[in-house]
């Protein structure tokens, strides 16, 4: 698990994460790489919706996902 959502593939450069349910399926997708030796973390979300109420509820919550996104990825950066 991180956080709330159980751990699908995990290798030593990956980690998908995330869930499927009836109204949305949902991954987290955090790659790392090391170009010319930087560590390089890139935080990829994605979203099929299945409803109205998975529509809606991706409305309600991507204001808060663009601000909590850029902020779990300063922390693994500091």
């Amino acid at each position: 698990m991180i956080g709330i959502f159980p751990v699908l593939s995990e290798t030593p450069d990956r980690l998908i994460a995330g869930f499927n349910d009836s109204h949305l399926d949902f991954r987290v997708v955090v790659d790392v790489t090391t170009p010319e030796g930087i560590r390089l973390v890139t935080l990829t979300t994605l979203v099929k919706t299945h409803n109205w109420f998975g529509r809606t509820y991706l409305a309600i919550i991507m204001p808060f996902h663009r601000l909590i996104a850029p902020a779990l990825l300063r922390q693994v950066a500091g």
